[in-house]
């Protein structure tokens, strides 16, 4: 009942894309929400110290918005480098046991 469904592997995802690849909409999943969360700390700390300063309060909100979506943008752009990068090492992995797996030999059994 909680488990996942049958030809299903980890999270629901299916066998045949886990763990190598996702399918569809989950893609990018973890590069956006590792953004936007990075991107929500920078503004709750620019806000904070904004304010303890004792800057007036359009100008913090302004520097904290603009820090907001400085970070959103360059924690995409090093989420997709990462994922790219992770993705080019999982495949060479898998091409290395594919062969591997495949110059089986007489004495090997």
């Amino acid at each position: 009942f909680f488990g996942p469904a049958p030809g299903h592997g980890f999270c629901g995802f299916p066998t045949e894309h886990y763990p190598f690849r996702f399918p569809g909409p989950y893609k990018r999943a973890m590069t956006k929400r590792l953004s936007a969360v990075m991107a929500l700390i920078v503004f709750a700390f620019c806000l904070f110290v904004g304010m303890r300063t004792g800057n007036p309060f359009s100008s913090t909100v302004g520097r904290a918005v603009v820090a907001l979506f400085a970070t959103l943008l360059l924690g995409m752009v090093i989420g997709t480098m990462g994922e790219k990068m992770l993705e080019e090492n999982l495949k060479q992995q898998e091409e290395k046991l594919k062969n591997s797996s495949t110059k089986s030999e007489a004495t090997d059994r």
